[in-house]
């Protein structure tokens, strides 16, 4: 390895906004919201290795997106409330407009767009001692740039990707020592245009979503000064290929923590996390996994003052 750095290229960023938001009240329980927002984005990249065809000494773009949304909420009796929402979004074309490559942003001159419409409610039960949220959602995202596999030096596009989700969550105080928190989520997730290599993947599912994710917590006061606590997560099964050929099975984990007040502003706190030591993949690809942490022990000391 040779001391020092070799510079690559510098990526030039000046973004301008302007947005407005608004909530008009058309009935004392029903509220509209909207909002609009126009971005002007300037991006310039400056080559400092050789320059090529493929690597010219400049390049530059620039984005002019405009996008919004609209909602209603109603709060349907005291505590309870429904809300439908429909929203617009543009994002940069490779993720983040700073560690842009000459190939990508040359490649693909337009930005990723995206359209999503929502419907949830948000209840309170029980008197106070439960709370629980419901949401169903259709996102549709185009123009989608993805690394080659291989050689993430280059980009692919993806035309167009679709998720069509349910997702609840439920909070629960039996008693003033028993609390419980639980979250799943379901996810329909697909390509909707996409062609690799001369062949269609419509259908297919993406790589690094699971359809199933679920969440399970709760705690227990032993006494004023001591708590313990526990966690279930579950994720389903993934691929690794947009292909659709490789996977990596559905894991659960446990989480196991334990609370000693010391004092009034002084709290240590004792966690074992993946208690079963269970080997599972945090990220996947077509050539190789990365395993999320093993068995894992950690005091923490925390005092406010």
């Amino acid at each position: 390895m040779s001391p020092g750095f070799n510079p690559d290229r510098e990526v030039k960023v000046t973004s301008t906004a302007l947005y407005l938001e608004n909530r008009t009240a058309l009935m004392p329980t029903l509220n509209l919201t909207t909002a609009l927002r126009h971005d002007r984005i300037e991006l310039d990249l400056t080559n400092r290795r050789a320059v090529t065809a493929a690597n010219p000494a400049t390049l530059g773009r620039t984005y002019n997106p405009t996008t919004g949304r609209i909602g209603l909420v109603w709060d349907v009796a005291p505590g309870a409330n429904l809300y439908a929402q429909y929203s617009t979004a543009a994002d940069p074309p490779s993720g983040i407009l700073t560690d842009s490559h000459f190939a990508a942003v040359r490649d693909n001159t337009a930005l990723t767009t995206g359209k999503q419409a929502e419907i949830g409610s948000k209840i309170d039960f029980w008197q106070g001692k439960g709370t629980a949220t419901v949401a169903a959602y259709s996102i549709t995202r185009k123009n989608i740039a993805t690394p080659v596999l291989g050689n993430s030096a280059l980009t692919v596009l993806v035309g167009e990707q679709s998720a069509k989700g349910v997702e609840l969550a439920v909070g629960l105080q039996p008693t003033s020592k028993l609390s419980l928190q639980g979250n799943i989520t379901y996810v329909d997730a697909q390509f909707e245009n996409f062609v690799q290599n001369g062949v269609s993947l419509a259908g297919k599912t993406p790589i690094n979503t699971p359809s199933t994710v679920a969440n399970l917590w709760s705690s227990y006061d032993i006494t004023p000064a001591w708590q313990a606590s526990a966690g279930v997560r579950h994720v389903g099964k993934v691929y690794a290929d947009a292909d659709n050929t490789m996977n990596w099975s559905a894991y659960t984990l446990l989480d196991l923590g334990l609370r000693w007040k010391m004092s009034k502003t002084v709290s240590m706190i004792g966690r074992v996390r993946n208690v079963t030591d269970r080997i599972y993949a945090a990220n996947v690809g077509s050539t190789m996994a990365y395993l999320g942490p093993p068995r894992t022990a950690d005091i923490t000391l925390s005092a406010a003052f």
